[in-house]
């Protein structure tokens, strides 16, 4: 396991005048987060879960046919009011990490985010967080793609659905390459690598700017046994090591702001494609070959703004060797016009 510092949610020491959830209605607690008073959550989980959904419905979001940018105002708005709703956390002399509200255990997670332990209080959304975290932890989640279970870490991002890692299954299977060495880039979970691992390449270089991401990787790679086949680095992108005849990369599909590290992994800011494809440039072999998982969810919500792999190709640096789609599967009853798109680059001109 690499010896890095985890990303952990802050905890703050004590809380500004709070009033107790035991002590107040629903509909006052409510009133107190959305006037940004600290609440202490000091019954139960259910009761938090209670209190958020009732947030969540006080607080009137946008028409669905509002801009992204309106809807995406509104769910940060109501994120600020629930993040005033904390939870009281212990260390005792016994190393238990106890919380005080019933419902809920994260023993796993707190003692792997706070080895040493840690007094004060937790937001409950980080709570919550934790405590799905734990649940990966312990039962997993199965993946077709690779046949085997993984067991994303709190804070780590993790595929929902599955269309585009089956289209990069079927480029995979097709794929006639070298097979000694690929770099994933961005790896979070790291479903890509053990989907390049299941096919034959010998090493994959995991990377990820998360440092939860790298220890999330690290340990089902020990889990699965992969310790010598995949290697988790803790990089922004692309680290500065030899050459690789195939990269992998599947990016935030939505330019925007993020404000955590899961964030990180669905928007993308203005420099990431830039800085990618310039790294990409010094570490693919003159015949390599870079995939990109994308999606035309860009197109759709943001039909304004440059797309950024096409505006990489009118640079002609690199050429487009093949493009494929599928369609997405029908949400909540509701079909949908995007798609998944694996997009396969090469160097332009192969003296490079």
């Amino acid at each position: 396991m690499p010896e890095i510092i985890l990303n952990t949610p802050s905890v703050l020491l004590s809380l500004d005048n709070p009033i107790r959830v035991s002590k107040k209605t629903v509909e006052q607690v409510v009133a107190a987060l959305i006037s940004s008073r600290h609440v202490l959550l000091d019954t139960s989980f259910f009761d938090g879960r209670t209190i958020v959904e009732t947030v969540e419905r006080s607080v009137p979001a946008p028409p669905s046919t509002a801009s992204y940018a309106k809807r995406k105002s509104h769910e940060r708005a109501v994120r600020s009011y629930i993040k005033n709703l904390f939870v009281q956390t212990t260390y005792s002399q016994h190393k238990d990490q106890t919380l005080h509200i019933e419902g809920v255990s994260i023993q796993h997670v707190m003692t792997t985010l706070y080895p040493e332990g840690k007094n004060g209080f937790l937001s409950f959304l980080d709570i919550q967080e934790m405590a799905g975290a734990e649940q990966r932890m312990d039962n997993g989640i199965h993946y077709p793609v690779i046949g085997k279970r993984l067991h994303p870490f709190f804070g780590v991002y993790y595929p929902s659905r599955t269309e585009h890692l089956e289209l990069f299954a079927t480029w995979l299977s097709q794929y006639t390459g070298p097979k000694t060495h690929a770099t994933d880039v961005g790896t979070g979970s790291g479903i890509l690598s053990f989907m390049l691992a299941k096919s034959g390449i010998a090493h994959i270089t995991a990377t990820d700017q998360n440092p939860n991401a790298i220890w999330s990787v690290a340990n089902d790679s020990t889990c699965l046994d992969m310790t010598t086949i995949i290697t988790p680095i803790h990089t922004d992108l692309l680290v500065k090591t030899p050459t690789t005849p195939l990269i992998v990369f599947n990016p935030p599909w939505i330019p925007g702001e993020s404000h955590s590290a899961v964030g990180d992994a669905l928007f993308f800011d203005k420099g990431l494609f830039s800085r990618f494809f310039d790294q990409a440039a010094e570490h693919l072999e003159p015949n390599g070959k870079i995939v990109i998982l994308f999606s035309t969810i860009l197109t759709l919500l943001r039909p304004d703004l440059p797309h950024p792999i096409e505006r990489e190709l009118q640079r002609e640096r690199f050429k487009l060797v093949n493009k494929t789609k599928r369609k997405v599967k029908p949400s909540n009853g509701r079909r949908s016009k995007e798609r998944v798109e694996v997009w396969e680059l090469a160097f332009n001109h192969t003296e490079q």
